[in-house]
Parts: C-alpha cells; structure tokens; sequence
C-alpha cells in the first residue's frame, strides 16, 4: 500500500499459512504453547519482506533476534522507523524531488505494513488463549497488549511453559544419541534440530547458530553416507554458513545420494540388527538344542549391540568381535560333539539309513554286490549272519 491511507490488507484471509491459531483451554503448557508458537511463524514468514535480509518475510517478528541470528546471520530483523512527515526543501531539482518522494512512501509503507502484521498476529494470540493468562501484560491504560510479538511469547513460556536446564540436557542427549536414517526424508533430521532449538529457546539458554549447524554436522556425520556433502560444506566460508544454507547444502546432497542408489536398506545401521539376527538364527537351526541353550546370553548380547549400531568404527568392532566369539565357540561344541570316532571323519554322524550290509563298508544302505568303491578282497555274496571277515561298522546300530 502507499502512504498510510490505504486500507489494511487481511493477512489471516489472504497470506496467513493459519487463518486461527489452535486454541488454548486453560493454563498453557510448553507443548500447546510450541503448537501456537511455530503457526505463528508460518504466518509471519508468508508475508514477504525486505526486512532482515529479504528471505524469511516477516518471520524476525516472532523469534528473538537471538534465535533470528542463527538463520540469518549478520542480518539482523530491525523495526522500521516512521520517517516522519515529507519535507522538501526549496529550489530541488524535479528528479531528485521525485525520488526523495519515492523513498518517503516506501519508508512509509514499510513501518505501516510491519505494523499491521504485528497487529494481526497479536490479534491471533490473544483469540487463542484466554484472557487470564494474558492480562499480566495489558497495558491498563490502553487495555491492549503493547508488546512485540517475540516478547510475547518469551513471557508465556517463561511463566506457564518453562523448560528446566535439565531437561533441555536430556533433550539434547536424547538428540546426539539418535541416529538418522539416510533413507528417510532428510526434513525428519531438521526439524528434530528445529524442536530442540524451540525448547533450548523456551528454557532461556538459545543456542548460537554455529551451535545448530554443529548439531546437524555430527548427526548427518554418524550416518557415514554424507562424506561428500560434508566435504563441500567445509569449504564454504564461514560467513556463509547459515543453518539455512546447511539445510539447503545438505537437501541438495541427500538428493544426490537418493538418486545414485547410495541409500540403499542393507547399507544402513538399521539393516545391522536384521542381519545379524539372521545369522544367528541359521547357526541355531543347526545346532542341537542343549548347545543352543548355551549361546541365548551370547547372542542376546550381540543383538543388543547390533540394534545400537552405527558405522562408527569402534561399535562395528565390537560387534565383529562378538560375533566372531560367538562363531569359535560353536565351533568347538561342534568339534567336542564329534570327537567320539576320531578313525574316520565320516563316522562322525551316525548313518541313518543302515538295512543292508557290505563287506567293504558294512551296514549301510547298498548291498555288497552293489558296492562301486570296493576294498581288495571284496566279496559280494555276504550277509549280516554271514559276513566272511567283513566290515563290522554300524553293526551294533543295527542291532
């Protein structure tokens, strides 16, 4: 709009991502306050502005200019000022006129429009929470909430949705010790960061935007498939790298992984466990059942440390150990169990099919005439009662 006599545009109606913002019943929480807090900043980035570097619209109303600093850095979001009444001063030459007039209504334009998202969003808020919780900050005179938007919600989450540093740690560690998925959409990595940073916010300790890139740095690194992306990232300078430009840098490079078939199931650490358990349970098949017994703590301790796995060297190793353990171990029960008859390796199992006799190999499942790997002195007329010095192997079986 021009100047400030045209009317005020209906952000919910025509811009905003949330027409209304989900209601609050009662006491807000942290979690019905994060709900509220991040429409918000939907809303406020669907409005474009020029202001606070020209790429997140109006978005520096709603975060602190800490929190705004880490997406864009070195740009800070500033409040534009009212210009004041225009003032031509005499004898001007016609252009110059003309553009200091320009400038004076887009000077104009600007602090109206600031002013009318701010009012709009306001407006949301205090329709979605009741009036209780919000008249600590009402200006009694006015009885209006005067406030920027981001103080706003700085005050709700510090009196009704406060995060202890305690649990901003074990969020944290909860975060460092999971491990992403390369096969999944990379957004699923960034708004886990995203939702940390919300809290780090709500317990008033934010993170520094080298801080959130770092998060993202180590968590793409664990998966052992972004070596290349990370290589790129490392050499884009410093002043360039925003947690923006990482989600940016990085989408770009998951894509690049999707399409190359690099991200196959069987490369990532979820496949580890299903492997492992497949093995485990070949081995078992073939073992008898008192042997088995013996190996439920070994194995269960391997599976554990296989469902944990990642491609960090120092767990691959442990695992490969413990399989490798597991492995001798069953190979000695193997070699114990069969060493009954030590004269022949095929005696090692006990024949099954033994209603025949012969004289080279004795009761077994060919008759003598039928024998095709014949001893000197084989003699095809035998029996069972007479086996004319014949073999005597599996005789007691038969019996």
């Amino acid at each position: 709009m021009s100047g400030g006599n045209s009317s005020i545009p209906n952000y919910r109606e025509t811009t905003f991502e949330y027409a209304d913002l989900t209601p609050i019943h009662g006491e807000p929480t942290y979690k019905s306050l994060t709900v509220l807090f991040n429409q918000l900043k939907a809303n406020a980035r669907s409005v474009r502005s020029s202001l606070g570097g020209g790429q997140h619209g109006y978005l520096g109303l709603v975060l602190s200019p800490a929190i705004y600093n880490t997406i864009a850095p070195n740009t800070p979001f500033q409040y534009p000022v009212h210009p004041g009444p225009l003032i031509l001063p005499e004898f001007q030459l016609p252009h110059v006129t003309h553009q200091v007039t320009s400038q004076h209504a887009e000077n104009v334009r600007v602090f109206n429009e600031c002013g009318n998202v701010v009012q709009a969003l306001r407006k949301q808020i205090v329709t979605a929470i009741e009036p209780s919780y919000l008249a600590a900050i009402k200006n009694r005179q006015t009885n209006t909430i005067t406030l920027r938007v981001h103080e706003i919600m700085e005050y709700l989450f510090r009196n009704f949705g406060r995060v202890t540093p305690a649990k901003l740690a074990d969020e944290e560690q909860q975060l460092l010790a999971w491990v992403y998925d390369p096969t999944l959409p990379i957004v699923l990595l960034y708004n886990k960061i995203d939702d940390l940073m919300d809290l780090a916010n709500a317990a008033g300790s934010p993170y520094s935007a080298q801080q959130v890139i770092n998060l993202g740095y180590l968590l793409l690194n664990k998966t052992g498939k972004f070596h290349t992306g990370i290589r790129e990232w490392n050499r884009i300078p410093q002043d360039q790298q925003t947690w923006d430009a990482f989600q940016m840098h990085f989408s770009q490079a998951h894509r690049e992984l999707r399409e190359s078939g690099e991200l196959e199931m069987r490369d990532t650490p979820f496949n580890t466990a299903n492997i492992v358990q497949e093995v485990i349970e070949g081995v078992q098949q073939v073992l008898q059942p008192a042997m088995e017994a013996s190996y439920e703590a070994e194995a269960a301790d391997i599976l554990q440390h296989a469902n944990a796995a990642t491609t960090a060297p120092t767990q691959q190793t442990v695992l490969m150990e413990q399989m490798l353990h597991m492995m001798q171990l069953m190979q000695q029960q193997l070699q114990q169990s069969s060493a009954g008859n030590k004269n022949n390796a095929t005696n090692n199992k006990l024949r099954t099919k033994i209603n025949k006799y012969c004289w080279t190999h004795g009761a077994c499942a060919h008759s003598s005439s039928e024998c095709r790997n014949k001893k000197p002195g084989h003699q095809d007329a035998v029996t069972f009662d007479n086996r004319m010095g014949g073999s005597t192997a599996y005789i007691n079986q038969n019996n």
